[in-house]
C-alpha cells in the first residue's frame, strides 16, 4: 500500500513538473464576426401548363428527382392526336391529287405545243394543280403546329432538379398558366447574407470562405455567387448570396434547404490587443496576469473572451506578438520540489 502510494505521489510530481513547463505564444487578436445562414436551393421554376387540359399522369413525386428525359406530368391529348390523324389523310388525299393534276398538266402541256388544246383548258388544269400544292403546304404547316401542340401536353422541367412543391394530382383539370409543380435545383446550395461594405470587402479578401454546419458536424468551401448593387432601405446593408456544393462535405448529407449554417468573417489584427489561452491567466480580485517561464509577471488588461470562452482577450504594457508565457501557472505553483534523497 505504502509503495502504491509513493507511486502516485512521484507520478502527480512529474504531471505536475510537465504542465508547469507548457508554455504559450500570444497571438495578435482578431476581430470575428459570427454570422447564421439557412440554405436555399440555387434556383426555382413553376413548371405550367402551355395548354389547359385534363392532367392524365405525373410521373414525379414531392421530392423526387426529374429524370434525364425531363418529363414530370402529361396532360390528356386524345383530340389533338385525332386531329394528327385527321391532318395526316388529308395530306394523303391533297398528295394523291396533286399527283394526278401533274399528270394532267403534263398532258395538256404536249397538246398545247401541237396546238391541240385552248389555252383556257390548259389554264385551268395548272390552276389546280397550283392549288393542290398550296393546300398541301397548308396541310403540312398545319401538321407541324398540330405535333407541337401534341408536345405541349407534355411537362417538362431540367434533369437534375427536385420536386418542391406539387399543386395537382392526376385526373384534375389544369388551366393554361397554372402551375402543376414546382422544382429546385439543390446541386448547389445558396445561403443568403446581409453584410455592411466593410464586412464584404473582409469577406472578399478572405482566401477560404468555409462554412460550419452545427447539426451535421460537418465543414465545406464556399465562395461568393452574387453580389446585389443595391441595398436593404431598413438595415442599409448589402445582399450578398453565398454558393457551396454538397458533394464537397460529405456525400451522406441530404442536400436540402433550411439546413444552418456559420460563418466566420475575421477581420484586422487590432494592435495592441492578443489572445492566449484561458488557462494562461493568473487572477486576483479583478487583476490579471501572464507568467513566463522565469517566474516573472506581466500585468494584462481582460478585454474579454471568444465566443467558446476559451480564449481571452488581453492588452498591456510592453506585450508583443510571439511572446512565451506559461499555459498553466496554477500547476507552476503547486509544482512539489525534488524530493532530496534521505539518509
Amino acid at each position: 500500500m505504502r509503495i502504491s502510494s509513493v507511486f502516485l505521489m512521484v507520478l502527480f510530481s512529474l504531471c505536475a513538473i510537465a504542465a508547469a513547463e507548457e508554455t504559450v505564444q500570444l497571438r495578435p487578436y482578431q476581430r470575428s464576426l459570427q454570422l447564421t445562414g439557412f440554405t436555399r436551393a440555387k434556383a426555382e421554376v413553376a413548371i405550367a401548363g402551355e395548354v389547359s387540359g385534363r392532367c392524365s399522369n405525373i410521373h414525379v413525386d414531392l421530392g423526387d428527382t426529374v429524370p434525364p428525359s425531363g418529363v414530370v406530368a402529361e396532360l390528356d391529348s386524345t383530340l389533338v392526336r385525332l386531329d394528327l390523324v385527321k391532318n395526316n389523310i388529308a395530306r394523303e388525299q391533297a398528295g394523291r391529287q396533286l399527283l394526278l393534276e401533274k399528270k394532267t398538266l403534263a398532258r395538256y402541256t404536249t397538246l398545247m405545243e401541237n396546238k391541240s388544246a385552248a389555252q383556257a383548258t390548259f389554264d385551268e388544269a395548272s390552276l389546280r394543280a397550283d392549288i393542290l400544292e398550296l393546300t398541301l403546304q397548308d396541310l403540312v404547316n398545319e401538321g407541324a403546329r398540330q405535333k407541337e401542340m401534341l408536345d405541349r401536353h407534355t411537362l417538362r422541367g431540367p434533369p437534375g432538379w427536385q420536386v418542391v412543391e406539387r399543386f395537382v394530382e392526376e385526373g384534375a383539370f389544369v388551366h393554361q398558366g397554372e402551375a402543376v409543380m414546382r422544382l429546385g435545383d439543390f446541386r448547389q446550395l445558396l445561403v443568403s447574407f446581409m453584410l455592411s461594405y466593410e464586412e464584404l470587402d473582409l469577406l472578399r479578401t478572405m482566401e477560404t470562405i468555409t462554412f460550419r454546419f452545427p447539426e451535421l458536424e460537418v465543414t465545406a468551401e464556399a465562395r461568393i455567387h452574387r453580389v446585389s448593387p443595391g441595398f436593404d432601405v431598413k438595415s442599409r446593408k448589402i445582399p450578398v448570396d453565398l454558393i457551396v456544393s454538397p458533394q464537397t462535405f460529405s456525400p451522406a448529407v441530404e442536400p436540402r434547404g433550411g439546413l444552418r449554417v456559420n460563418l466566420t468573417i475575421v477581420g484586422k489584427e487590432e494592435t495592441g490587443s492578443f489572445v492566449v489561452p484561458m488557462s494562461a491567466l493568473v487572477s486576483r480580485y479583478e487583476a490579471h496576469w501572464l507568467v513566463q517561464a522565469d517566474g516573472r509577471r506581466k500585468k494584462v488588461i481582460l478585454l474579454g473572451t471568444d465566443a467558446h470562452g476559451q480564449e481571452a482577450i488581453v492588452t498591456g504594457r510592453d506585450l508583443a506578438a510571439g511572446e512565451s508565457f506559461l499555459l498553466f501557472p496554477a500547476a507552476a505553483a503547486a509544482a512539489p520540489e525534488q524530493d532530496q534523497p534521505q539518509g
